[in-house]
């Protein structure tokens, strides 16, 4: 078991090990090589409807690099970036999040509130207080657009609806929300194709 000190000689050797990586890719795309491996981070929203395209045009234009998709939540993207795991993270953003990073607006999204197409209040301009007496399933309440939900309930005065069950998992969320009178707040685009579909 390494001691205090070996850990934080692990972690600062993770970094130099990723600067290097990065300096041989950097080198190699100068050189016009066409190999290599570049790992990107992105979020649940993400994974479901942008990557896959990004992937497969990278896979067309760059058929040698060879490209790691990794899914997670910011929380986690973002420590794997800073220690070198990851080359790119894309995922929800507000400005002034992690100062120290680079970032550049890709896309806009928009959280709203997703029930099933048979859900009693499809279809309907729904109060918050009716909203209030349904089940919810909810992202972790680490997600930053979360608190955009929780504000709008206490600025009418009303305390937000508790999440009945809590998920990281995009699929469950999905798979609940589908078969149930369960509701949630999600990013747009994460239900994407769903909505095209008239499923939410």
């Amino acid at each position: 078991i390494p001691t205090i000190f070996g850990e934080t000689l692990s972690l600062h050797a993770k970094v130099i090990e990723a600067e290097i990586r990065n300096a041989v890719r950097e080198i190699q795309t100068l050189t016009g090589a066409t190999k290599g491996e570049m790992s990107i981070g992105v979020t649940p929203s993400i994974a479901a409807h942008i990557m896959p395209r990004v992937a497969l045009k990278l896979h067309q234009e760059r058929p040698g690099i060879h490209v790691k998709v990794i899914e997670g939540l910011m929380e986690d993207n973002i420590p794997a970036l800073r220690l070198g795991e990851l080359d790119l993270v894309v995922g929800g953003w507000t400005q002034g999040m992690h100062a120290d990073l680079v970032t550049e607006p890709l896309i806009q999204d928009e959280a709203r509130v997703f029930g099933s197409a048979s859900h009693p209040l499809a279809g309907k301009k729904a109060s918050l207080q009716a909203l209030s007496e349904y089940p919810w399933v909810m992202a972790p309440y680490t997600q930053f657009w979360l608190d955009a939900f929780e504000k709008t309930f206490v600025a009418r005065g009303l305390n937000p609806p508790l999440a009945d069950i809590t998920s990281n998992s995009a699929l469950f969320i999905r798979e609940l929300l589908l078969s149930s009178e369960f509701l949630t707040f999600l990013p747009t685009q994460l239900l994407l194709r769903d909505i095209e579909k008239g499923l939410v």
